[in-house]
């Protein structure tokens, strides 16, 4: 009895891991840029993959308080939520929802006003399901840009 449990709980475990390796989502600058003048617009290309059931449904970028300038989100008047300093986020820009057939894997965010500095801004993307499209099997997978702001 006990090691066909044992058994079960390796198999579903295996599953659970095998399932979560099947979404990839990476993002990357255009032309490996690193540096951009305030007012620019940040294009990044997005490389997802995901398994069949699943389409790429949306996309999002915020930044960890911790990971911009502090005086970014005054400077723009951005609320910043959270109480932790470890997981303050900044809200700056909304999620862009995508057909179902897209293949445009290219995203982009504008500057303007934003204050000199070095960023890592946070790219998510939401993976649902196609047949049945529920919260609790959505999946989100998030992937780092960085650069800086020089004027």
């Amino acid at each position: 009895m006990k090691k066909t449990l044992c058994a079960a709980l390796f198999a579903a475990t295996l599953a659970l891991f095998g399932q979560q390796k099947e979404f990839s989502f990476k993002t990357a600058l255009e032309n490996g840029r690193a540096s951009f003048r305030p007012g620019d617009k940040v294009t990044f290309k997005m490389d997802v993959k995901y398994p069949d059931g699943y389409c790429f449904a949306a996309w999002n970028v915020h930044a960890y308080a911790k990971n911009v300038p502090a005086s970014f989100a005054e400077t723009l008047k951005l609320k910043v939520s959270g109480s932790d300093p470890q997981w303050q986020s900044i809200r700056f820009h909304q999620w862009r929802w995508l057909a179902p057939d897209n293949k445009n894997m290219q995203g982009w965010f504008g500057t303007v006003h934003w204050p000199e500095g070095d960023y890592c801004i946070s790219a998510t993307a939401l993976f649902r399901r196609k047949d049945k499209p529920d919260v609790k099997t959505d999946k989100y997978v998030s992937s780092e840009l960085v650069f800086s702001i020089e004027k």
